[in-house]
């Protein structure tokens, strides 16, 4: 029988499981294994040693830990990104990668609005120095009437647009594949990325992790932004190169930046915290009940697709 391992799955509970409507249904396929902690590597590998499917969570599988899984036909990432999979190597192993895209559009891009919100007025500055016995103005910037530049307009990104446009704000796009169409259905303009970063009073990343976007936003985007403007990004760390959002931050190239993710997590003492320009958040943007079950549907249902000859949601390199 097929083996089915949900190996570290340290953030959900039992009760999570409860909510899976495609539970029965996958147990029906395959024999599954299910663990709500976070193993070491060598615990982890032997978990899933004769897995044909695993649902990964925050592990990295390398080309190594590929090798090392000779029974794998499937991984399905709790996640929209694969980055955390060698894809190429998965490919030329036969493994199929599936993604979870669009379970918590509307989550995520919530917690953006709320790290643009944090970060413009000033909103976690002004509660440290109250706790710190500090009682000072934080002077804000107004959202309405400013220019939200959003690089992306899949779901979190056209969850973002529907909400700058409720917020009185000018929201221009940056994608791939601009159109009429889809300018008119998202109330936007499409802009190239140059001109979006000049224009733009408030930048938000919404794309996925590729080496196309691999540092996407460098020391050249950070100077054809304006000075007064914002940086938001709930999309990967690597979409931005660190060493020049620093150097930014620091000369006040920009006026601010905030970020739910990071290059190496858990982050801990990271730089970018040390700076009082800049909001951060521990990669939780998805994390609600409502988006945490969607999460685990979509991954159970892709791995129960998989396993009846029906693949879903199939990513390649």
């Amino acid at each position: 029988m097929k083996k089915v391992v949900w190996p570290d799955l340290y953030d959900f509970t039992l009760a999570n499981m409860h909510h899976v409507k495609d539970w029965d249904r996958l147990n029906a396929l395959a024999a599954v294994e299910i663990y709500f902690d976070k193993p070491d590597l060598s615990t982890y590998l032997e978990r899933c040693k004769d897995a044909t499917a695993i649902a990964l969570n925050w592990v990295h599988l390398t080309k190594d830990l590929l090798d090392q899984l000779p029974s794998l036909e499937v991984v399905c990432p709790l996640a929209v990104s694969v980055n955390l999979v060698d894809l190429i190597h998965a490919d030329n192993l036969g493994i199929t990668v599936c993604n979870a895209p669009n379970y918590g559009d509307s989550t995520m891009a919530e917690h953006a609005l709320g790290l643009m919100l944090s970060l413009c007025r000033g909103i976690t500055k002004a509660d440290r120095e109250i706790r710190a016995g500090k009682w000072n103005l934080v002077e804000g910037t107004d959202l309405r009437g400013s220019t939200l530049g959003i690089i992306g307009i899949g779901g979190i990104g056209s969850e973002l647009a529907a909400m700058g446009n409720a917020l009185g704000m000018n929201v221009i796009v940056h994608t791939k594949r601009p159109s009429n169409e889809r300018a008119k259905a998202h109330g936007v303009q499409f802009k190239e990325l140059d001109e979006l970063l000049i224009g733009s009073d408030f930048v938000q990343l919404a794309v996925t992790l590729t080496d196309e976007t691999t540092h996407l936003i460098g020391k050249r985007e950070f100077e054809l932004m304006k000075p007064s403007a914002y940086l938001i990004n709930i999309s990967r760390a690597q979409v931005v190169e660190e060493s020049s959002l620093l150097e930014a931050l620091r000369a006040r190239r920009i006026a601010g930046y905030a970020t739910d993710v990071f290059e190496k997590e858990p982050s801990y003492n990271h730089p970018l915290a040390t700076l009082d320009n800049v909001v951060v958040t521990p990669h939780m943007a998805w994390n609600t009940p409502r988006a945490g079950r969607g999460l685990l549907n979509v991954v159970t249902s892709n791995i129960a697709s998989f396993l009846e000859g029906n693949p879903r949601n199939v990513v390649s390199s």
